[in-house]
């Protein structure tokens, strides 16, 4: 704890530490709350923060006093929670419709400070946190590591123009509410369980039989909302015959009840902005227009507000070639 007592004699007089030998100093990080100054450093074998001086913030950060100078604190989940009620910037936000946003996923919780540099001073709103439920499960990670990762990123590299983490990918009511419950700012709602596929190779009599089947008010909605009327969308044009329609209610009805009531018994409650994404792509089922209008508009009859659809598209997405940044350490 040498080298550790020296930074923290420097913090604690007001100096910027320089990094050595022994330290890295983020000076980025470098803040003052009221009477105590943070840090963060990395000593080559971990990171930490350090706070130098007195009060709230000071007495909160868990960590080890080195000789009433200060403590060293360490990236724990308990200290980044003290983080997000001192600094807003570290909290997680949603940005609606209006502002463009990058969904960049920090799967192991090591790339978040160069995703930054690839954002910072530009016109997009990084998603810093964005990992699905498989997701942690195969990294051995939690939400609350993937929400700690992204906050500790953005202390560190003094980053105050705002980010957002996603419950990526959820598709059941209990991880909803543990996502939730951990104050993600977005949802991505995977609806592909909801998707009766067979019927995408259904034939006209199984389409007609099985439509036929469902309860009168569903037949009249969709009738009179949709049979026969031609929606006008930026020069495209989308009509609805009678096959057609049968077919997309079959389809996606089950998955836009789903969709409607999850933004119903959970989005609308809460009492914050918060970005709601529907995604209908993890399917074999391609999206055609007339489905994607027929969901979107679904939705808004149903007054779902949602910031994003995502469809599944036609083709292939090959990963083959990445495009690797290098930053140095971070």
């Amino acid at each position: 704890m040498e080298h550790v007592g020296s930074v923290l004699k420097e913090l604690g007089e007001g100096k910027l530490p320089s990094s050595d030998d022994n330290i890295k100093i983020y000076e980025k990080s470098l803040t003052t709350s009221e009477h105590t100054k943070l840090l963060m450093i990395n000593d080559h074998k971990a990171k930490y923060l350090l706070a130098a001086g007195e009060g709230e913030l000071y007495d909160a950060l868990e960590g080890d006093t080195v000789n009433d100078l200060g403590k060293v604190c360490p990236l724990s989940h308990a200290n980044r929670l003290v983080l997000n009620r001192y600094f807003d910037y570290t909290v997680p936000r949603a940005f609606g419709t209006k502002a463009a946003t990058m969904g960049l996923g920090d799967r192991l919780g090591l790339a978040s400070p160069g995703h930054i540099e690839t954002v910072r001073n530009r016109r997009v709103k990084p998603i810093l946190a964005q990992q699905s439920i498989r997701e942690l499960t195969l990294t051995n990670r939690t939400m609350n590591d993937m929400l700690d990762a992204a906050a500790f990123a953005v202390f560190q590299e003094g980053y105050k123009d705002g980010y957002g983490a996603d419950g990526d990918h959820i598709k059941t009511e209990e991880d909803i509410k543990y996502a939730l419950g951990l104050g993600v700012s977005m949802l991505t709602l995977d609806c592909s369980d909801q998707i009766q596929k067979k019927y995408e190779s259904a034939t006209e009599e199984e389409i007609r039989s099985d439509y036929d089947a469902l309860d009168e008010a569903t037949k009249s909605h969709y009738k009179e909302a949709y049979l026969n009327k031609t929606c006008h969308l930026d020069g495209l044009e989308i009509t609805f015959d009678e096959v057609t329609l049968m077919k997309n209610v079959l389809l996606y009805g089950d998955a836009i009840t789903y969709m409607a009531h999850v933004y119903d018994a959970y989005i609308s409650k809460l009492d914050r902005d918060f970005d709601f994404e529907i995604s209908i792509d993890e399917t074999e089922t391609i999206t055609t227009p007339s489905q994607h209008f027929f969901v979107a508009n679904e939705l808004k009859l149903r007054h779902v507000a949602v910031a994003s659809l995502a469809p599944r598209f036609c083709g292939e997405f090959q990963k083959r070639h990445r495009l690797y940044w290098r930053f140095g350490a971070v």
